[in-house]
């Protein structure tokens, strides 16, 4: 009797192929858990949309067989054709992009190193990027080891107005991107492909303004110190003249919308709602209710002649400096119809004592009720509060003269000297080196804040040698110091580890290895 031996090889390839994709999926899911919630979302979408791929060693389908002939049309059956093989197995379209649209490969196809997520949204998401070869529109190669924040527009989910709003959005930041304001987040690079439009902006890594009022209001502060809300105010009117002057409208002005770029240096972002329309008129109401002119409130509930666009924007600047400097916004109410009579009615909060007399002048005549009174963003520039407050000099590397830290600290011990740092570069060079620094250094500040004296100057100058051998020695893992000491990276780290004064350990770090 003849024993049926049965074929195992398909069985085999599918359990193969079950296994591969398990694997794979973890593997997913494990680099999801380490970049956060955001990502393990975005990768498990991914891997959803993602096809198995078909294993080298897998069986091929067995050939389809012609139904045996009957004699009586054995003569036809010769005459027929012979029987084309099956076509080829093809996955749909959507698995065929599904590579395409992966936002992380797309990143890395660019020439951008994903570091984390910023935000996520209905039809867009922003990355934390660093530039490892990504050339902007024009074919120029953009600095490596800069920090970007990419935002990816879906090309699948931007239909209709949501296309018209990413157009228009691109638009300006093109017009902007050539004057590079020093206070607006500008357009570095552009690219288009198969996921849609990917735009790399100038990132902000110190958060916004609406997340540093919040931690104000947890300390039990009443908003920003006086000399910081001056700092914000000539900054935004000086970004919103430099727009206005190009005939843009933000529209959207707000804490959220205000990011730190590094140290007492803001910039105006998020211009998903701006429009270039210069002395013409808008039909359209857009903004956050809390901070929505009182033009724009009477335009939604008559639409008639329309509004301009800059004084909408100087009213939101006002409600914006007024919670940076109380906490809280200017207009409240319980429900959407209240606030918006509140508005309507005009500018009646009351102002903190603790506000000096030229920010409440300044507060007034940004919020006043009708638009062609309110003060225009470079006469808010030309403001007696913030006339004497040199914008371009507002950033890390010089500090305005009245505000500039003294030569030493109370404890006798040299400060820092001021630089620009970029931590990222840093970080990349000495990984969990440069944390451990970090941590030392605030270990000594702690316990140099309760010494005093000649004690302390002593606890300093051995703080700074342990520092400087650490850092020698995690150089040494990748190469010579001498030959880093002129790199970027290098310059960027001397403000951190050297201490003014101390300029036999500067020779030491420079030239000692």
């Amino acid at each position: 009797m003849a024993v049926q031996v049965r074929d195992r090889s398909a069985e085999a390839a599918q359990w193969a192929a079950k296994k591969q994709a398990a694997i794979r999926k973890a593997h997913r899911l494990r680099e999801a858990r380490e970049h956060g919630v955001d990502f393990l979302t975005l990768l498990a979408a991914a891997e959803e949309r993602d096809a198995p791929s078909p294993l080298p060693h897998a069986a091929p389908p067995p050939p389809r067989r012609r139904p045996a002939p009957r004699a009586s049309s054995a003569r036809a059956h010769r005459r027929a054709a012979p029987l084309a093989p099956p076509p080829a197995a093809t996955p749909p379209a959507s698995r065929r992009t599904a590579a395409a649209r992966d936002p992380l490969r797309e990143l890395a196809a660019l020439g951008y190193a994903c570091v984390g997520p910023i935000a996520a949204g209905a039809f867009s998401v922003v990355l934390r990027a660093v530039v490892v070869g990504a050339v902007d529109g024009e074919g120029r190669q953009l600095p490596r080891g800069v920090e970007v924040a990419v935002k990816t527009y879906e090309a699948a989910r931007c239909v209709g107005a949501l296309a018209e709003g990413r157009d228009r959005e691109v638009e300006v930041l093109r017009r902007l991107k050539p004057s590079s304001h020093p206070h607006i987040a500008n357009l570095v690079a552009e690219h288009t492909g198969p996921i849609g439009v990917q735009l790399a902006l100038q990132y902000c890594g110190g958060g916004s303004l609406h997340r540093l009022i919040s931690r104000q209001a947890e300390r039990g502060l009443p908003g920003l110190p006086v000399v910081e809300a001056r700092l914000l105010a000539a900054q935004l009117s000086s970004a919103l003249s430099h727009l206005h002057t190009l005939g843009i409208a933000h529209r959207d002005l707000k804490p959220s919308n205000v990011l730190l770029a590094h140290k007492r240096h803001w910039r105006l972002c998020d211009f998903g709602f701006a429009v270039h329309c210069a002395e013409r008129k808008l039909k359209k109401a857009v903004g956050t209710p809390l901070y929505m002119a009182p033009e724009v409130i009477s335009h939604l509930a008559a639409p008639e002649g329309g509004f301009l666009g800059a004084p909408v924007d100087m009213w939101a600047f006002g409600g914006l400096l007024f919670e940076a400097m109380h906490g809280r916004p200017a207009f409240v109410a319980p429900s959407m119809e209240q606030l918006h009579l509140r508005i309507r009615a005009g500018f009646t909060a009351v102002v903190g004592e603790w506000v000096p007399a030229g920010a409440k002048s300044l507060l007034i005549a940004l919020l006043q009720r009708e638009p062609l009174k309110r003060l225009r963003a470079k006469d808010a520039m030309a403001h007696t509060w913030l006339s004497d407050v040199k914008v371009e000099t507002c950033n890390a590397k010089s500090a305005p003269a009245s505000d500039r830290r003294p030569a030493s600290s109370k404890i006798g011990m040299p400060c820092p000297r001021q630089g620009a740092v970029n931590v990222l570069l840093v970080d990349q060079l000495l990984g969990p080196s440069f944390q451990a620094v970090t941590y030392v250094l605030w270990c000594m500040t702690c316990l140099l804040r309760s010494l005093q004296g000649i004690l302390a100057r002593e606890v300093a100058s051995w703080m700074l040698v342990g520092v400087t051998i650490l850092l020698i020695s995690a150089y040494r893992q990748e190469q010579s110091l001498v030959q880093l000491s002129g790199s970027a990276p290098m310059r960027h780290m001397l403000p951190i580890m050297i201490w003014q004064g101390h300029t036999s350990q500067f020779h030491y770090l420079r030239h000692g290895a």
